[in-house]
């Protein structure tokens, strides 16, 4: 037990210290910590929590295998132990008897000590996979803490501690808990239940920022034992506040609608990817189609119209249309469009491989994947002239069938809606156009039957079942992951047949903003070799 007795007033103020770490960057981390705590001092609080893995930056995978970067994160620590103005709690690093252990430690006046060592969902690879409570006491409130990622392990480690403790006045949560539509308003109601039935005051840390594709969108909170909210961070950035449970002012939650979080968190994954990546501009092929529309608004809403380019790269199956609507696009976004035609390039594939095919290369699938992968050439192209980051606007709906060109429009650096259905994406436009002073998708593109235009009179309905039955089969196969009971119908079945003979296209994606329960490359993964049927 670690004991802080600071003055002798019935206050006890707790600051909430949401910071956006970068991975690897442990300088940098130990630095933000130290200006945190030190405008924490100023505000004369009494304690600051930080998030999970906020030294390491969040989920750092084999860094943490790594004997140096573990010992770099150990060398912060003991800077901090040194540096730190007040009684401090993060989660870290540390080393027990030679093996790496997450923990929350415990910082003041030059000492430091573990107030808790386990692991959560995400990290049981890395660290050693047992827990351990312990309780700390400041100014009399006896304070216990645990590392959680989910709104279960929250629930689970408030019954472990009415369980092993008399009495605790005061539950620290600490997370680096990655998002999806949702969880946030799942975390304040099991932290809400879990306060109010084992008589405990909660406070929530977690982390903000994007990592890899994980967005972690903050949220942070303070929940009393009476289920009242004391404090609620903002979403999608960082954010300080400073409470007190005793405060007698309580704030009410407000849950956005899940069309606002999935747009604000697609913003801010390509936003803090591009800063943490050093990408000052992005560039994406715009087809005249929804997804390309909806990537680029996205674009544009995260870095600003200055900081991307579309790119229109016509082929004889293009039609007028299309290329009106990708102008319109343009223009009413600010965007400058570069118009480069693909048709030129075709004839030359049809010249050199007309030899060794032995006829020209006429209406085929051989024709129809060259017209991606040329295109992926050219935005590849000016990648490497100019040091744009290339956007991939494949859907969710496209990835889970196989309904893309391996090198063609699977290709890119970032993913901006590959978690994002096909009928959810309508929902998106539809929300992005209404919150606006003016539309930013026209309605002829929202209207237009879905099309990659690599054949004459082409539509998806040509290869792929209607979107909404699609939707309806891909969200069922989720459900069916969570370990729901789903009665299949035929639509379920031809979609896990399409799912499992694309999985070789999935495990070469593009990184991608998650904003779902289940995300292909993360959370559904399935064998390449499947003889599964």
């Amino acid at each position: 037990m670690s004991t802080f007795n600071g003055s002798h007033d019935n206050s006890f103020k707790i600051a909430i210290a949401q910071i956006n770490p970068v991975v690897g960057d442990v300088k940098g981390n130990c630095e933000k910590i130290l200006n945190f705590a030190q405008k924490a001092q100023g505000a004369a609080a009494d304690v600051v929590l930080f998030g999970n893995l906020c030294l390491a930056g969040g989920f750092a995978y084999d860094l943490f295998l790594q004997n140096d970067f573990v010992q770099a994160n150990v060398d912060a620590l003991n800077h901090l132990k040194s540096t730190l103005p007040l009684p401090t709690l993060f989660g870290g690093v540390v080393r027990e008897r030679g093996k790496c252990v997450n923990a929350i430690m415990y910082l003041d006046k030059n000492t430091s000590s573990i107030a808790y060592r386990g692991s959560s969902t995400y990290t049981r690879k890395y660290f050693r996979d047992d827990y351990k409570l312990n309780f700390i006491e400041i100014k009399n409130q006896r304070i216990t803490s645990a590392i959680c990622s989910t709104p279960k392990e929250l629930y689970d480690a408030a019954a472990r501690v009415n369980d092993q403790f008399v009495k605790i006045d005061i539950f620290f949560v600490l997370s680096a808990s990655p998002f999806y539509v949702g969880k946030s308003k799942e975390f304040k109601e099991t932290a809400q239940a879990a306060a109010k039935k084992f008589n405990l005051d909660i406070v929530f840390v977690n982390i903000a920022g994007a990592e890899d594709g994980y967005i972690f969108d903050g949220s942070s909170f303070a929940v009393n034992k009476d289920g009242c909210f004391k404090a609620i961070c903002k979403t999608f950035t960082e954010d300080f506040t400073i409470f007190d449970f005793s405060d007698r002012q309580d704030i009410t939650p407000r849950e956005p609608l899940k069309t606002a979080q999935a747009y604000e968190a697609l913003k801010y994954g390509l936003k803090d990817y591009c800063y943490k990546n050093n990408f000052n501009h992005v560039t994406l092929g715009l087809s005249g189609g929804i997804d390309s529309a909806m990537a680029l608004v996205i674009a544009i809403d995260a870095l600003g119209s200055k900081n991307v380019t579309g790119v229109f790269m016509p082929s004889k199956y293009t039609s007028v249309q299309s290329k009106e609507d990708v102008k319109k696009l343009c223009r009413i976004n600010n965007v400058k469009l570069l118009q480069i035609p693909i048709s030129p390039l075709m004839e030359g594939y049809s010249m050199v491989l007309k030899e060794t095919f032995e006829e020209p290369i006429s209406a085929s699938i051989t024709e129809e994947n060259l017209q991606p992968r040329i295109r992926a050439n050219i935005l590849m192209a000016l990648s490497n002239k100019f040091g744009w980051l290339v956007l991939n606007a494949s859907n969710k709906s496209e990835i889970a069938c196989g309904y893309t060109t391996l090198y063609g429009d699977m290709a890119g650096g970032y993913g901006v809606i590959s978690d994002v259905s096909k009928t959810f994406l309508y929902e998106l436009v539809r929300y992005r156009n209404e919150i606006g002073v003016n539309e930013v998708i026209p309605k002829s593109i929202i209207e237009r039957a879905p099309t990659a235009e690599l054949r004459a009179n082409q539509k998806d309905t040509d290869t792929l079942p209607p979107y909404d039955i699609l939707d309806k089969a891909l969200k069922n196969y989720e459900l069916k992951l969570e370990g729901q009971d789903i009665e299949e119908d035929a639509a379920d079945r031809d979609f896990f047949k399409m799912l499992i003979r694309s999985e070789f296209k999935r495990r070469q994606s593009v990184i991608g903003t998650k904003i779902s329960k289940k995300t292909f490359g993360k959370d559904i993964l399935l064998p390449v070799n499947n003889g599964y049927k």
